[in-house]
Formats: C-alpha cells, sequence, structure tokens
C-alpha cells in the first residue's frame, strides 16, 4: 500500500479521495496525510466494520453505482485490483468519471492474467500434463471457474484497460507495473528483484509480462460525456 500511495503521489490532484472496493481501509489508512478527506466503498460488511475498529474509517457500505454521491465531488478515485471482479467494468468507469472533477485522476491496478509470464508457466505446466497445473486452462494459463479463491469476470491485458479508460473520456498518463508483492521477510527481496527485471523490461521495450498492470488516467477537460 505504501509503494502505490508513493506512485499514485507523483500524479495526484490536491483534494480528496475516493478509493472504490477498499477493503479493510488499508490504502486510506496510509493515504489520509495527504489528502483533505479521504472516502471508500466496499461491499463487504465485516470489512466495513474492521476499517471502523482498526482505523476509525467510515466507509460506505455497498456497490458504488447504488451509493448517492453528487456529480464531480472527487479530485482523485483509485480501484485497486476490482475493475476485474464487477460486472461491468466500462460501465463502473463511467461512473467514475462522473465522479471526478475536470482534470480530475483514476488510477486503477488490476492482475495482467492474460500476458504475464506467470501464466505461460501455468499453459505449460498444463499441456505436458502436470498434476498442479491442471485447474488452469491451457489456451490462456488462467484458472478455470470454481477452481480458484478469486473469482475473475473480466481478463484485462494493458491495450484493453487503455481503450476502457479512453472510452469512458480520461487521457492516460501512466502506464506501470502495480507493485503488489509482499511488504516484509524473505519474499520481499525475491519479488522485489523480480518486479525489478520485469520494470526494466518495460522501460526498455514497452512489453508488460508482470503479474499486474498500473495504469492512472484524467478526466479530459474537454470531454462531454455524462456517462
Amino acid at each position: 500500500w505504501k509503494r502505490r500511495l508513493k506512485m499514485m503521489l507523483r500524479h495526484h490532484l490536491q483534494g480528496n479521495l475516493l478509493d472504490v472496493g477498499t477493503g479493510i481501509g488499508q490504502f486510506l489508512h496510509h493515504a489520509r496525510a495527504y489528502f483533505a478527506e479521504v472516502a471508500g466503498t466496499e461491499i463487504s460488511e465485516s470489512a466495513v466494520r474492521i476499517a471502523r475498529e482498526r482505523y476509525e474509517l467510515e466507509i460506505r457500505q455497498g456497490q458504488i453505482k447504488e451509493l448517492r454521491m453528487p456529480d464531480a465531488c472527487f479530485d482523485n478515485v483509485t480501484l485497486f485490483h476490482v475493475l476485474e471482479h464487477v460486472p461491468d467494468p466500462a460501465k463502473l468507469m463511467r461512473r467514475c468519471h462522473q465522479l471526478l472533477r475536470p482534470e480530475g485522476i483514476v488510477v486503477i491496478a488490476v492482475p495482467n492474467d492474460v500476458l504475464a509470464w506467470g501464466s505461460g508457466l501455468k499453459k505449460l505446466g498444463k499441456r505436458m500434463g502436470l498434476h498442479p497445473f491442471q485447474k488452469f486452462s491451457r489456451v490462456a494459463g488462467i484458472a478455470k471457474a470454481g477452481t480458484s479463491r478469486e473469482i475473475h469476470l473480466s481478463h484485462f491485458t494493458p491495450m484493453v484497460l487503455r481503450r476502457l479508460l479512453t472510452r469512458a473520456g480520461f487521457e492516460i498518463v501512466e502506464e506501470e507495473l502495480d507493485p503488489y508483492y509482499a511488504a516484509s521477510g524473505v519474499w520481499k527481496l525475491a519479488h522485489g528483484l523480480y518486479y525489478t527485471l520485469h520494470r526494466t523490461i518495460f522501460k526498455a521495450f514497452g512489453v508488460n509480462r508482470y503479474e499486474t498492470i498500473w495504469m492512472i488516467g484524467r478526466k479530459r477537460v474537454d470531454s462531454s460525456r455524462d456517462s
């Protein structure tokens, strides 16, 4: 969360922040010192309770499209690993566009399930008939429905995510890799080296084969969308 905040602060606007699908509020806990006001939405009742008890955050429970919030009331909106879980990502992005003030910033992180090296290894394992990889698709390396703890309704590539933001009325201001890996312990070094390798490849060749995608969009001032 601290890494994500540091990356976001390179482009954020002064003002307030809405974190969509905030979970138990870890990101808002770290971000609140940098914004005039922070708010969050979350569908899990238990997560809302934990956010209140642990971080003294008042999170609004429910889906963003069902919650009554006035248009153009936020300067920044974040969605960390949310888009892949919603039935209609385009509709959600249009709602974020509505909620942002002119030139407002949206920050998105999603899995790179289709193009990541890890998915390629899963495809290879499946094709070789190795037992641990039988739950994955031999075409895309994605877990079959019902075999994973997480359900991804959509699978993004950088090109698809760019197109989604552009069609919703945003211009892309940054594309990067989301540093989602463990915060401490022995795995921090291993994951950090793996992330650095992929970031070097991305900077040199513009190719993302890491497990995640990070993208920041700015609401276009000439956009006439009502979304």
